[in-house]
């Protein structure tokens, strides 16, 4: 195997990123591709001690030497290069929001309750939402999670959302729904999970209590609508337009089509969020 153990000292695992448990059939460029980040990009976040190392042969070497020592790498399939399997033991790299990290200057902290497994799966959502604002500077956070553990009658019941997506909600299932959180903040976000509304159009709002910033989102939505809908939260009635009907690419496109990874905001939409009471400045 070509290996070389890198000069001065290895810092593993990095301080942040999320970890991921490898696979056979993974590589360092399928899971850079699935994650919108460059091959290198993802190699250096893990291993930055070969950022420096000029000759490329040269930081191949130290790469398998380091996959070997640190994510327990043993297969190849050309004798000269680790690969990732899933008996890697401890198995473990660390994907980046970005390949440059943002530098964040706010925060927003989201509460999760769920009714509904989502098509989308959670943490994709989650970090469809953190890259979604992580440009404008701003962090979102999960501050907790939980199923909101319903009753048969109630589960039924709420199990198709009924009533019209009103800023703010005073009455009905959607009231009902909100008072389950456990959250007594103004400025923090909880979002609800839920299988579907009775508008079958209908797959997320950001309407909520007075002084309860909440928002809903369907099971059957797509991975940025999380983002989307906290989107309205972060906004607030004041502003206008609500969506962003002409603009496929931003993030307040009304249509879960919408394009880009992530998509975009305008000046104008940043500036106001950062002027919510959920926007927190660092």
């Amino acid at each position: 195997m070509l290996e070389e153990k890198p000069v001065g000292i290895v810092t593993f695992p990095p301080s942040s990123g999320d970890r991921y448990k490898v696979r056979k059939g993974d590589s360092w460029d399928s899971v850079a591709k699935a994650n919108s980040l460059s091959t290198w990009g993802l190699i250096e976040f893990n291993f930055p001690i070969v950022k420096g190392v000029a000759d490329f042969q040269k930081k191949c070497r130290m790469v398998n030497w380091l996959l070997n020592h640190y994510v327990g790498c043993t297969k190849s399939d050309d004798g000269k290069n680790y690969r990732f399997d899933g008996s890697d033991s401890p198995g473990y790299i660390y994907i980046p929001l970005y390949d440059v990290q943002p530098e964040y200057v706010y925060r927003v902290k989201l509460h999760f309750r769920s009714l509904a497994l989502t098509a989308v799966p959670f943490d994709s959502m989650f970090r469809a939402c953190q890259r979604a604002y992580a440009p404008h500077g701003i962090r979102v956070d999960f501050a907790s999670g939980m199923s909101l553990g319903l009753s048969d009658d109630e589960a039924a019941r709420l199990s198709s959302i009924n009533g019209s997506c009103d800023w703010e909600v005073t009455t009905g299932e959607m009231d009902e729904l909100q008072r389950l959180a456990g959250v007594n903040s103004r400025s923090e976000i909880v979002v609800y999970y839920v299988n579907r509304f009775d508008n079958a159009n209908t797959l997320g709002c950001g309407g909520h209590r007075k002084d309860r910033p909440a928002c809903m989102v369907a099971a059957a939505a797509a991975r940025y609508s999380t983002a989307h809908e906290v989107g309205h939260v972060l906004l607030t009635s004041a502003f206008t337009p609500v969506h962003e009907d002409g603009d496929i690419g931003n993030l307040m496109y009304p249509y879960e089509n919408r394009t880009g990874d992530p998509p975009t905001l305008t000046d104008a939409q940043v500036t106001q969020i950062k002027k919510s009471i959920c926007c927190v400045a660092l």
